[in-house]
């Protein structure tokens, strides 16, 4: 954990601390889900680079015909769609819609629910 943060974010947290007065307790609650979801990001950032890098070209067109994208659609929805999966794998509430095709996905995934694991233990 203590490797993850960096200098900025403890300033904006104590910044925030010092504003709202909140109860330490609720406090530690802010900071941990400000952990987890910039875990969640980061890791939904390396897993769209993963399957964009490991997939071929006519899989990867079909993932996202599956998922209701194009190539040149939105960055918004393919975030959406990575968010959700990676989301999925912290959680542990399990695959359906959206899964890994491929052995490199799959190291990927496993690290990722290691982090997770690290995270909410």
């Amino acid at each position: 954990l203590r490797l993850i943060r960096n200098q900025k974010l403890l300033v904006i947290f104590d910044y925030i601390e010092s504003k709202l007065k909140l109860p330490p307790f609720a406090f530690k609650m802010v900071r941990l889900f400000a952990l987890i979801l910039g875990m969640v990001h980061l890791c939904s950032c390396f897993f769209w680079l993963v399957k964009v890098a490991s997939n071929e070209p006519s899989e990867f067109e079909m993932f996202l015909a599956d998922n209701n994208l194009s190539r040149e659609g939105s960055r918004v929805g393919k975030y959406m769609v990575s968010f959700y999966f990676i989301n999925t794998v912290f959680t542990t509430v399990g695959f359906g819609d959206i899964s890994a095709t491929n052995t490199q996905e799959r190291g990927f995934l496993v690290v990722v629910m290691y982090i997770g694991t690290i995270i909410f233990g």
